[in-house]
This record gives structure tokens, sequence and C-alpha cells, in this order.
């Protein structure tokens, strides 16, 4: 039946709990979702810069046909994002 298994899961949690898994699983994942919510609002902000996207398009070709280095082209990017107009 299903008792037997509902043990084993239990003891395995129990296990996790005790020898401090789960605490550090939970503390591992709240840095995670800190840094996706951190990345996720720097590229918020920098998609709100309207020098981003009045130039995003236009660096984005020159990469793709070689005239812009991907690296050039971030620094650039971020660079606008830091304007204010």
């Amino acid at each position: 039946g299903v008792a037997p298994i509902w043990d084993l899961v239990l003891q395995h949690r129990a296990t996790l709990q005790s020898n401090g898994w789960l605490d550090r699983r939970r503390h591992q994942q709240a840095l995670e979702w800190m840094r996706e919510l951190v990345i996720f609002g720097l590229e918020e902000q920098f998609h709100r810069s309207p020098l981003v996207e009045r130039n995003l398009s236009q660096i984005q070709q020159e990469v793709v046909a070689g005239r812009l280095s991907p690296f050039s082209a971030a620094r650039r990017l971020l660079d606008f994002s830091r304007c204010k107009e």
C-alpha cells in the first residue's frame, strides 16, 4: 500500500533535515532567486533606456555583419543604458 512508501518518504525527509541538506538547499535557492531577480531588474532597466532602444537593432546588425565585436557592442549598449537623456 501507500503507507510503507509514505514512511520511506518521511524517513528520507528526516535524514535530509538532520544532515542539514534541506537548509543548505533552501539557502542556495534563495541566492539563486535573488540573482535571477537582479538580472531581471537590470534587463528591465536596460531596455527602458531610450538610447538602447534606438540603437539596439543597428548594433545587432553590426555584430551580425562582423563590423562590431560582441564585446564592443555590449560595452556600447551598456554605456547607452547609463546615459541620462
